[in-house]
């Protein structure tokens, strides 16, 4: 058998925006810089993901350099060719790697994979020592590596469900084993990417760990080449405002016995309440279709899978926009400050939006005026690629604008965009507008509302002068991605100009 690439052992899909377990990564610190390290189970012939956390308590900064000695290790080989750190060796017992801090990052992660040797015995273990330098600060940390039988476990396809505000809606989540060992233990993790979803099951093998996620434990041994399903379906909550059309997904993700072990005191190492189950278990049984040594599955690209629930009923939202008179007789250093606006008028909730093809709010000044950026939009013109690159986002100049929705907007609630306006010059008549459009909105008329210059100074009319309103302040503000998580992406500004939220 041929090196295959196998699995990094990875914590799965955290529940987004709602929860972020503490580090599994045992820490080992110094004054200025710690490191994370983990340990390893790796198949003979396979590979898995290691990595090395270099991280400060105010950051780091400057030249990191690593060294992976793994001469205790003579049950795999170590390979850092594809870390993207500059190494002496791409492999071999004793590699030494060093890389430049990004500028104002907390910490630097140096990835490498092990590669279990074809006669390793299953059981065997090795130790590969990790000791990294900053700013004059050395530490260092061991990640022990355990030879494990090869083993693969296949979710089944996405189930799709319905259900009516203040219903319950409910899913199976098949598994196969697809590998060529039996698996003697699994764990079910599902992560609710939304508090409208609530897990709401009482099952003695589960544990809901404060509605954030859900672990269930299996003994019953998955024979290879079989398919399972669980004996009853798992119960979701549809929250009561829960808008008609929304469709919430719920993460789930299959693993061995021991790879959970592995890593499970990063879903349950931060505190988070759990509350066991006190009804009879759920159990795995068959659909249509010695000593026990440690397994570990060797393709984790087909474990995971999602329940996606999609509201009924008759429960739309309406968004009412809100547009404006921008002043012409404000002088500001920075800029005429101008807060278009949508209000939800219920009577459900608007939801966190996922991706889309074009933004749900679009805002177009009069011509003539342009905008320093509220860091919730960037530049858009119909046709755009959407969502644009990061670095867009908060850019100023433009006459109109894409802008995102964050987080869920209650029945009550208005949502403002912050801009600060510069008149280049005035144009009788000129009008803009503010746009919002969600699917099953209840009352389109009320979707769109202008935008028009106020008097000039001294209650004269328009005539192409250049009033004095001061330099555009172009706020930059950056985005990064929220978890993936069954074909939903958001995305998280940190900015300095936020969205107002006002209920």
């Amino acid at each position: 058998m041929s090196m295959t690439t196998a699995r990094r052992l990875l914590a799965g899909l955290a529940a987004a925006g709602a929860f972020v377990a503490a580090t599994a990564l045992p820490a080992h610190a110094a004054p200025g810089i710690e490191i994370d390290t983990a340990d390893l189970l790796v198949a003979p012939d396979f590979s898995a993901g290691g990595e090395l956390r270099v991280r400060g308590q105010t950051g780091v900064t400057g030249e990191i350099s690593v060294v992976i000695d793994s001469t205790a290790l003579d049950v795999a080989d170590v390979d850092v060719s594809g870390s993207g750190w500059d190494c002496d060796v791409p492999r071999g017992t004793m590699i030494r790697c060093v890389v430049q801090a990004n500028e104002n990052t907390y910490f630097e992660t140096l990835r490498y994979q092990v590669y279990g040797h074809p006669g390793a015995a299953l059981g065997s273990t090795g130790t590969i020592a990790l000791t990294a330098s900053n700013d004059g600060t050395t530490v260092s940390g061991n990640s022990v590596v355990t030879i494990a039988q090869a083993s693969n476990l296949a979710a089944g396809p996405p189930v799709a469900v319905t259900a009516d505000p203040g219903g319950v809606a409910t899913a199976n989540q098949p598994v196969s084993n697809v590998g060529g060992s039996t698996v003697e233990g699994s764990v079910l993790v599902l992560s609710p990417l939304s508090s409208r979803t609530r897990y709401r099951g009482d099952f003695g093998n589960c544990v809901n760990y404060g509605d954030y996620f859900v672990v269930c434990a299996f003994s019953q041994p998955l024979e290879a080449g079989r398919n399972y399903a669980l004996s009853d379906e798992l119960p979701y909550a549809v929250d009561r405002l829960a808008r008609t059309g929304a469709v919430f997904h719920v993460a789930s993700t299959w693993y061995t016995e021991a790879d959970w072990d592995l890593i499970k005191d990063s879903w349950i190492g931060g505190g988070v309440p759990a509350t066991p189950g006190a009804g009879a278990a759920v159990r795995l049984e068959e659909t249509a279709n010695a000593r026990r040594a440690p397994q570990t599955d060797t393709d984790i690209s087909d474990n995971s899978s999602s329940v996606d629930i999609t509201v009924g009923g008759n429960q739309p939202v309406d968004l009412a926009a809100t547009g404006g008179t921008i002043p012409q007789d404000t002088i500001d250093p920075e800029g005429i400050a101008f807060d278009p606006a949508f209000r939800n008028l219920g009577p459900a909730i608007l939801e966190q939006q996922p991706q889309q093809d074009e933004p749900i709010v679009r805002i177009v000044f009069p011509e003539g005026v342009v905008g320093g950026a509220s860091t919730e939009c960037a530049p858009y013109s119909s046709g755009d690629p959407w969502p644009p690159a990061p670095e867009a986002f908060g850019r100023g100049g433009a006459r109109e604008y894409g802008c995102l929705v964050f987080g869920d907007v209650n029945p009550g609630d208005t949502v403002f965009y912050s801009f600060l306006l510069r008149i280049e010059r005035v144009v009788p008549g000129a009008k803009g507008m503010i746009t919002v459009k969600v699917a099953g909105d209840s009352n389109p008329a009320n979707d769109s509302a202008e935008i028009v210059l106020g008097p000039a100074p001294g209650g004269g009319g328009g005539g192409g002068g250049l009033p004095v309103t001061g330099p555009v302040a172009t706020v930059i503000g950056s985005v990064g991605a929220l978890l993936i998580a069954a074909g939903a992406t958001g995305f998280i500004l940190f900015r300095r100009r936020r969205t107002r939220f006002v209920a």
